[in-house]
């Protein structure tokens, strides 16, 4: 009788161990891990673009989802726009994936928006990030005081030695430079950039 109680809990225990085994390569257990790699925190961006970065998970991916929603001054928003991402398993070990955006073709409106990327694996473990982007599509809007005589006026504007432009400036994001270029004729003679431009223009272009 000793010998046979032996014997049974030899099984026993063996079959114990044969479950954990078995069992342990088949469950997932790990929160998959996503980050956003670009675009950069502040970036304004234009025309079409992407939103990509990394991934890592124990099993495989069900889905990563990008979703756009509006800020509001009290932090509320609505998304207004959805879309699954590419995911990329790569033998490196550095999983990716793409969300490529063309706010014109989608009708996605100038501002800034609360970009959330969420990954869910299998077993339904899900995992978010979050980015702010801004979208700016518009072109800026100048309106100038001086030069004011159009370019067959038999009257035109008259400068002493120094030739400067006056008017004002309006877009949603900062203004980054004016390009003006001078003519003779129909010949260019030059292009002078003007940088950091304020909204009420009043710089010199040129000394003569």
């Amino acid at each position: 009788m000793k010998k046979q109680g032996v014997f049974v809990l030899s099984i026993l225990f063996s079959l114990f161990l044969s479950c954990e085994i078995g069992l342990g390569s088949a469950v997932d257990t790990q929160v998959p891990e996503i980050s956003i790699d670009t675009p950069e925190v502040g970036t304004i961006i234009r025309d079409s673009f992407s939103i990509r970065g990394t991934w890592s998970d124990d099993g495989s991916i069900k889905e990563i989802k990008l979703t756009l929603k509006t800020l509001e001054h009290d932090g509320s928003g609505s998304v207004i726009y959805s879309k699954s991402c590419t995911i990329v398993n790569n033998s490196d070990s550095h999983n990716t994936w793409v969300c490529t955006i063309n706010p014109i073709e989608e009708s996605i409106k100038d501002g800034t928006y609360e970009a959330t990327v969420k990954i869910t694996d299998e077993a339904d473990h899900s995992t978010i990030a979050i980015r702010q982007i801004t979208l700016d599509n518009t072109a800026p809007v100048v309106v100038l005081q001086r030069p004011s005589t159009e370019k067959d006026a038999a009257v035109k504007d008259s400068y002493g030695q120094s030739f400067t432009i006056e008017g004002q400036a309006a877009d949603d994001s900062n203004i980054s430079h004016i390009d003006v270029k001078i003519y003779s004729g129909e010949t260019l003679l030059d292009t002078v950039r003007l940088n950091n431009v304020p909204p009420t223009i009043s710089l010199d272009v040129a000394k003569f």
